[in-house]
């Protein structure tokens, strides 16, 4: 008697989860999920899941970059999520002037010339989220945006911060911005 009350209490359980899960699959209004090296899908950031306006990448990448390399995820996960935004290019000289001159133009960057593998221009330092772009001495820069979540894609080790950051060091420019505010912030979560 008893292990079939506790058979059916499982079945229950099980039939219950497997019907909030449809469901939600169901009236999930829209797929944010993104997993792509594409370099043609560049700028197509709708649903990104971080609290960022990416102002430290460019807004399309200059013709001028050779060797650029691409990669973008972010994932569905309602709890925690997970995003990366990686771009690396190789400019002309000029175009590398110009790329430095608009990073150091952005309205609350700070230069950090000691915590990162090369001269950085940081826009976002928290405890789970980052962006920052790396000047490095051969006319190549790297722009990065990490969220870390329960998914998280991380920066290659040759790209990160040296030493962790404390609490005080932490600041954003979008702070001001909530989600509803935020340009890639998917329409399905500005409640």
């Amino acid at each position: 008697m008893m292990t079939r009350l506790i058979a059916y209490t499982l079945s229950l359980i099980l039939s219950f989860t497997a019907f909030c899960t449809g469901a939600y699959n169901f009236l999930r209004p829209e797929d944010i999920k993104r997993d792509t090296s594409d370099i043609a899908q560049y700028g197509e950031w709708y649903g990104l899941l971080g609290h960022t306006e990416l102002l430290i990448f460019p807004e399309q990448i200059p013709a001028s970059a050779e060797q650029a390399e691409y990669h973008y995820y972010n994932d569905a996960n309602n709890l925690t999520p997970s995003c990366y935004v990686y771009l690396k290019c190789k400019y002309d000289a000029e175009t590398y002037a110009e790329e430095e001159a608009r990073l150091s133009s952005i309205d609350g960057v700070q230069k950090d010339t000691v915590h990162y593998p090369a001269d950085a221009c940081v826009t976002v330092l928290g405890s789970y989220e980052t962006e920052y772009a790396l000047l490095r001495g051969d006319n190549t820069i790297e722009y990065i945006f990490c969220c870390e979540g329960i998914h998280p894609h991380t920066p290659d080790s040759s790209c990160i911060r040296s030493e962790e950051a404390s609490p005080e060091e932490y600041f954003s420019i979008y702070a001001s911005l909530s989600g509803r505010d935020l340009r890639y912030w998917p329409d399905s979560w500005k409640h």
